[in-house]
């Protein structure tokens, strides 16, 4: 019988070099490590020997199970497994590690093919984490969005699964629930090694690099805890600023026009630059800072649209970014044109827009408003037919 063709072909991997240059011994100890790293990454431990036989097949629960190991005949046979494995250490590995032994092509067929029959038990044997089904418990309907639950779902990754778990996490978030995973990914950075987070950002950053898909980007952010961002590499993080900022370059808010099936003309709110809208999440770790506050300055000082786009979606922020600009009077300048916008305008939505969000600014932006606009911004009813276009 050949033993290439009659073992796993992973295993002949592991072994081709040591048995195809006659060193049969060396082969055996191939075939025991293979073995080893296989039971580890079933198990999601780091043992050895012995050690690692008892803590992923022996106790009262096994991390890996060959059998539903309910009755005693079950128990009894995961035992007696357990036990043939200790075997393989201490009557197989042990010897040739520790002295000269040549064996012959005969002795290390045998011993390699029963290596390949407890592999193949191995296999089907039921281990304590499957990727796939701990995926679906993150994005399933009643997914508790708690740091309590998180964890618990993260401590049940083995550790050596950890990375691998976090990028198919992250490759889903276009199908999986958003919230949920940047609940888990939070609780990750908790628990897990800095290495571990760098793995899993190479990751990310590569994507973010070349990704064009405006929708698969913002399923990224709303997926990552902002306090990833600076952790990404540089020029992917550069790239995905610069797009939003390309946005609000274009923000506006206004009305246009639409016809219903009884030809009647209705008024749809629309919104420009609704990917830059992303920005907010980003903007205490932004790179591009200073030409994010140049670029909403530039909104406020031009005409009622771009002014409503920005208080909607930007004025609780505008105190944080004005102090990220190195214009010693930002502050000021924006506060000017907000006024400005407010008491020059006939936009009644520009100043309910501003009465809505006021309570978003701090105390001292909010005074300095009201004293010069005023009653202007007390909410207004308005008809809508009566809004100019």
């Amino acid at each position: 019988m050949n033993v290439q063709t009659a073992i796993k072909r992973e295993l002949w991997s592991a072994i081709a070099k040591s048995y195809e240059s006659g060193i049969y011994s060396s082969a055996i100890l191939d075939a025991v490590h293979f073995l080893t790293d296989t039971i580890r990454e079933k198990a999601g431990l780091d043992g050895d020997g012995h050690s690692l036989i008892g803590q992923s097949l022996g106790g009262d629960s096994p991390k890996i199970r060959i059998n539903r190991f309910q009755t005693q005949t079950e128990k009894d046979e995961q035992k007696g497994f357990a036990e043939l494995l200790r075997g393989i250490y201490s009557s197989i590995r042990n010897p040739r590690s520790h002295e000269q032994i040549e064996d012959k092509q005969e002795h290390a067929d045998a011993i390699i093919y029963f290596i390949n029959y407890i592999l193949s038990v191995i296999d089907v044997s039921k281990g304590p984490f499957v990727l796939e089904d701990w995926l679906e418990r993150v994005n399933d309907p009643d997914f508790v969005s708690s740091e309590r639950y998180g964890t618990i779902l993260v401590r049940d990754v083995p550790l050596r699964r950890r990375v691998d778990a976090m990028i198919n996490l992250y490759r889903g978030k276009n199908e999986g629930n958003c919230d949920n995973i940047r609940v888990v990914f939070l609780c990750f950075l908790k628990i897990g090694a800095d290495v571990e987070v760098a793995d899993f950002l190479k990751v990310v950053s590569s994507e973010l690099r070349s990704e064009r898909d405006e929708a698969i980007i913002v399923r990224a952010i709303q997926s990552l805890p902002n306090q990833l961002w600076p952790k990404i590499d540089e020029d992917a993080r550069i790239r995905i600023e610069n797009k939003l900022i390309r946005s609000i370059k274009d923000g506006k808010e206004g009305f246009r026009h639409v016809r219903n099936s009884s030809a009647r003309v209705v008024r749809q709110k629309v919104m420009e630059g609704v990917f830059g809208t992303w920005a907010v999440e980003l903007v205490e770790h932004f790179t591009l800072r200073e030409e994010l506050v140049s670029e909403l300055y530039t909104l406020l000082c031009a005409q009622e649209q771009e002014n409503l786009y920005v208080i909607n979606n930007f004025l609780g922020l505008l105190p944080k970014i004005a102090s990220y600009s190195n214009e010693k009077y930002m502050e000021d300048l924006m506060i000017q044109e907000i006024v400005t916008g407010i008491t020059e305008s006939n936009f009644a939505n520009l100043r309910l827009a501003l009465a809505k969000n006021m309570g978003k600014l701090p105390e001292y932006w909010q005074k300095r408003i009201l004293e010069q606009t005023g009653p202007l911004i007390k909410p207004v009813i308005i008809d809508e037919d009566d809004i100019p276009f």
